[in-house]
């Protein structure tokens, strides 16, 4: 008996040979792992190549497990670093970029920390002015502008010293006038009223001198009503008094009578005797 040949001249199959079926032609086992195309070829056999695991992403690190196969591990991008945003483009990779601390404040410096982010810091505006008031506006920053030191008070002048601030000092109402009593109200100022030289005398003139103040003089005509027939006199609370003057001289041999220019008069009565007629 003459052996037969089962060789199909195929690489990918194992030749082999049954005494029951005959020739038996089974497949090649060419897988070698996850990570390894394979394919085969009649005239070569078993063909291997590395597994392309390369998705094109740049945020990814590719790799492959022989169990698994192709991995793709999304990269870290974080710089640990809090002024920068973080990002990866697909193209280009990790991108970091430095962030905007600016909040649009103009009484802050704005900075920020590599630990913990963006800070706004209150900017100092005094300029140790005591004549300035300093503020800050959002807007456009600090703002100065004179300090009112007017207190409201006519009584007072008001200045401004840089070192010390506001200052007052008392207006004076003195007008140099003996006749006006000086004094000041705080919503008008200065108020000059005539000084009262009244010294509830009836018996004396009062007047008011402006160097030396009030005047009381005694004048013994003061109540002289220019009357010969009249006693003259003075009561400090009443005032004048004009008593009739008693021109009787008790004597019988005269007619006493009073002339307002002159005063008393006494006639000599010439008397006439009944004989003689």
């Amino acid at each position: 008996m003459v052996p037969i040949t089962c060789n199909d001249h195929n690489k990918c199959t194992d030749d082999s040979c049954d005494e029951k079926s005959g020739c038996v032609y089974t497949p090649v086992e060419c897988y070698v792992d996850e990570c390894t195309d394979h394919s085969c070829s009649a005239d070569t056999g078993c063909v291997r190549t590395q597994k392309n695991c390369d998705d094109n992403d740049k945020c990814t690190i590719d790799s492959c497990d022989s169990r698994t196969g192709c991995t793709n591990e999304r990269i870290e991008c974080d710089d640990h670093n809090a002024c920068t945003d973080d990002s990866c483009n697909k193209e280009t990779g990790c991108v970091h970029v430095k962030i905007n601390c600016d909040d649009d404040n103009a009484c802050t410096e704005d900075c920020c920390s590599v630990l913990t982010g963006c800070e706004h810091n209150p900017i100092t505006c005094d300029n140790d002015n005591k004549c300035v008031d300093e503020s800050c506006d959002e807007r456009v920053g600090c703002v100065k502008t004179a300090k009112n030191c007017d207190d409201n008070d006519k009584c007072t002048i008001e200045w401004c010293d840089t070192t010390i601030g506001c200052q007052y000092e008392e207006v004076d109402c003195d007008d140099y006038d003996a006749c006006t009593d000086d004094a000041c109200v705080q919503a008008e100022g200065c108020v000059y009223n005539d000084v009262d030289c009244d010294d509830n005398d009836a018996c004396t003139k009062d007047y008011c001198n402006h160097s030396e103040g009030c005047m009381h003089v005694s004048d013994p005509c003061i109540c002289d009503d220019e009357d010969e027939c009249n006693i003259d006199s003075c009561d400090k609370l009443d005032g004048c008094y004009h008593s009739p003057k008693n021109c009787d001289d008790y004597d019988a041999n005269t007619f006493d009578r009073c002339e307002t220019l002159i005063g008393c008069i006494h006639e000599k009565i010439d008397w006439v005797h009944p004989k003689s007629n």
